[in-house]
């Protein structure tokens, strides 16, 4: 009895102190936040285009026949901004809603990104803990395919697989990427895990008998995953403009969807018989969104600086 009621009472302590180690992260990377102009601006443009793309059936009604579709227009040239069309049409491959394309374009783009981290985020936690937490030789393995994969050229792998595949859409873009894009986020994790296993919680943890299973879950993936979320997030950013190169050169989308990188690839025709707003547009758009999720990135990997840590 009296022995089961120590090793409860160490189990409350332990959970106590895990607690308070998270506790002491939030309320770190609040501090930080608040005193960073760059994460403010960041999430300032964050919030901005995650509302744009919430409230893009509100902003111009959705297009009967396919939403992520540009509504035609049937004008045998590209039409200049007007009331009717605020941002101006395409040629005459898509005959184009412009203004549809962007607006439902960062719907598209935020709905890639989060199905692109839904995917890489998971697998890469898995495989990075497992890799961090046990170390030695199931750890070199683990990262040796990490680095193969990682090693491959990016491009010729995505136009491989998406051949491979024989279809384009949303899920193949989402199933193409994530297949070449989840060692990062396998090295990031794996990193964290690393810093967290040599916590005196988790020491004590091993101590009172808890299996491994039951630790990674309860006290190293918890106290790492703040971090992770970050990172992950922070590369919200990459993925989009990965994407949409991808669009502008063909490849994983069908002609007419609203996604920027189509948009554009159609106005590269176009620059020289001076119809801007073609390509104009959704490269704002996608500078813009970019931007944003690079400067919360900078602003958290210096959060996340260990001197900076030292220094506070």
């Amino acid at each position: 009895m009296t022995e089961n009621k120590t090793q409860n009472e160490l189990a409350d302590e332990l959970k106590q102190g895990a607690q308070a180690h998270r506790r002491r992260e939030l309320e770190f990377m609040w501090y930080r936040i608040r005193r960073s102009p760059l994460s403010l601006a960041g999430l300032t443009l964050i919030l901005f285009f995650i509302i744009l793309g919430i409230s893009a059936p509100l902003i111009i009604p959705v297009n009967p026949v396919h939403p992520y579709k540009m509504p035609k227009t049937f004008s045998r040239l590209p039409l200049p901004p007007s009331r009717e069309h605020p941002f101006g049409t395409t040629g005459p491959v898509t005959y184009g809603d412009i203004f549809y394309g962007v607006i439902w374009g960062t719907r598209y783009s935020l709905m890639l990104a989060f199905a692109i981290t839904g995917i890489c985020l998971p697998v890469g936690l898995t495989i990075g803990t497992i890799a961090g937490y046990y170390g030695g030789k199931l750890d070199e393995v683990l990262m040796r395919i990490v680095d193969l994969v990682y090693s491959l050229p990016w491009l010729l792998m995505m136009l491989v697989i998406l051949i491979a595949i024989g279809q384009r859409g949303f899920w193949t873009m989402v199933i193409s990427y994530s297949i070449l894009a989840w060692p990062g986020y396998a090295r990031m994790i794996r990193g964290e895990i690393l810093r967290v296993k040599n916590e005196l919680f988790v020491e004590a943890a091993k101590a009172i008998g808890l299996s491994d299973l039951t630790i990674m879950t309860k006290h190293v993936i918890p106290n790492a995953i703040y971090t992770v979320v970050i990172m992950a997030a922070a590369r919200m950013g990459t993925i989009v403009l990965s994407t949409a190169s991808l669009g502008f050169l063909g490849l994983g989308f069908n002609p007419g969807t609203a996604e920027w990188g189509i948009i554009i690839s159609e106005g590269r025709n176009w620059l020289l018989q001076g119809s801007w707003w073609i390509t104009a547009f959704p490269g704002i758009f996608i500078f813009f969104f970019v931007l944003g999720w690079q400067l919360m990135g900078d602003a958290f990997r210096d959060i996340l600086d260990p001197k900076v840590r030292r220094s506070i």
